[in-house]
């Protein structure tokens, strides 16, 4: 007998973020095809002919020759977006139509847009608008949807991104597909061993939600597991993991803890604001001296150096300093280097980051994970992959989306075509007898 107390559909996408939303767009029917007179012959040849010959749907094709012939697909599909490798410049290969979708609902604990509900409010992303897009709805078509002044070869902020990606959903025409205030807490093999059991709540409290599926595509986001750093007093009132604004922290006093780039946004911030700021970092100095000469084209960096190179009396930075104790009325035990020494303060602001709940798959097959790191603190462990389908190569019919992919780099440009191989190799068995 059918339980129906269990919500089930051929797919679940879990996770809102742009890895989870672009499978989406596609399952919810929209189709890339070759633009008419796209100029392929810059492809090799044996690429240049599976574009020609599926030119109509480009997720009908077989990318095994592809992945044979040296090329990712992630990396064809990333090129037709961003033809030339421009990055962001020039029109796109691809154009899309509509059609049937498939079974599918997108679970996740927030609202849609991922960690980028929750970043800085002010802040500006470390790209373009173009490459944080999803190709079936470019960020041009949002800014003059909404009205907005966005240029999309600029870099865009925070308080324009978060509505775009708000918008995909309803745009795209799979808002009602979309469960939004849900964790979940534990996925299991389902019956007899076959497709995937999602148990979870909505936000607060309420009743077990359940959903099953044949297929899972796993997108909780990089930081879907906050990190913390388990010492005495990290409980204080005085002690947030969480900065959105300077005016969040009334009194002068502020220690900003971490080493990423949230830590430099906050610090720089809350300088330019008047907080008198300690800025306490595990890291080598030479490592955050190249992030911000590496970054001289975003202008908070540059404001950052500029801080730094006059001496400014109110950022002062603390290196190769862990965190030893919270204590109560403001106060900070750190050891720089085996020195023990005090800091008091107001406030302190912990940012270091998250990593993958790869705990939710615990009850599956060992991951085989990929170590990913790059000169900008970029640290994370992806799930392996087959290439051809973006398919994990542990767990059958579930596929890792955004930053959780093998080799994916530091920015949506860098994970939105994987989309399209996950996404064809889900329309294919689905629709299979």
């Amino acid at each position: 007998m059918l339980d129906r107390t269990i919500e089930r559909h051929a797919v679940i996408i879990l996770g809102g973020g742009p890895g989870g939303l672009g499978i989406a767009a596609l399952l919810a029917g929209w189709r890339p095809r070759l633009v008419p007179g796209f100029p392929s012959h810059g492809f090799p040849p044996p690429i240049a002919k599976l574009l020609h010959a599926h030119s109509p749907d480009l997720l009908s094709a077989d990318f095994r020759p592809l992945v044979e012939a040296g090329m990712n697909p992630g990396d064809l599909f990333r090129a037709l977006h961003h033809p030339g490798n421009s990055y962001g410049k020039g029109a796109s290969g691809m154009a899309f139509r509509k059609t049937q979708p498939v079974d599918f609902v997108l679970v996740t604990n927030e609202e849609v847009g991922g960690l980028w509900n929750n970043v800085p409010r002010n802040q500006l992303t470390l790209s373009p608008g173009r490459w944080m897009e999803m190709a079936p709805h470019p960020v041009a078509s949002f800014a003059r949807d909404s009205g907005r002044a966005i240029v999309p070869e600029d870099l865009i902020r925070k308080n324009d991104l978060v509505p775009y990606y708000h918008s995909i959903p309803g745009k795209l025409g799979f808002a009602d597909r979309v469960r939004s205030g849900v964790h979940i807490s534990a996925i299991s093999p389902g019956e007899k061993g076959r497709g995937f059991l999602l148990l979870g709540k909505r936000s607060g409290d309420g009743p077990e939600l359940r959903f099953a599926s044949d297929f899972l595509v796993f997108a909780p986001g990089p930081r879907s597991l906050l990190r913390r750093l388990n010492v005495p007093g990290e409980s204080l009132p005085f002690v947030t993991h969480h900065y959105d604004d300077w005016s969040d922290f009334p009194g002068h006093r502020v220690a900003v803890i971490g080493g990423g780039r949230s830590a430099d946004w906050a610090a720089t911030e809350l300088h330019d604001a008047g907080k008198l700021v300690t800025y306490v970092m595990r890291q080598e100095p030479e490592l955050q001296e190249r992030l911000i000469n590496e970054s001289l084209h975003l202008p908070y960096y540059a404001r950052l150096r500029s801080i730094i190179d006059t001496g400014s009396a109110g950022l002062r930075r603390v290196f190769r300093a862990h965190v030893q104790e919270f204590t109560a009325g403001g106060g900070i035990k750190i050891d720089v280097l085996g020195q023990a020494e005090a800091l008091g303060v107001d406030h302190a602001i912990v940012e270091i980051g998250g990593e993958p709940d790869y705990g939710l798959l615990k009850r599956f097959a060992p991951l085989s994970l990929q170590p990913k790191r790059d000169n900008y603190r970029f640290q994370l462990n992806q799930m392996r992959v087959h290439p051809e389908t973006g398919e994990s190569v542990d767990i059958a019919n579930l596929f890792p989306a955004g930053y959780l992919v093998e080799g994916t780099g530091l920015s949506v440009i860098g994970f939105h075509g994987a989309a399209y191989p996950a996404a064809a190799a889900i329309l294919r068995r689905s629709a299979a007898p």
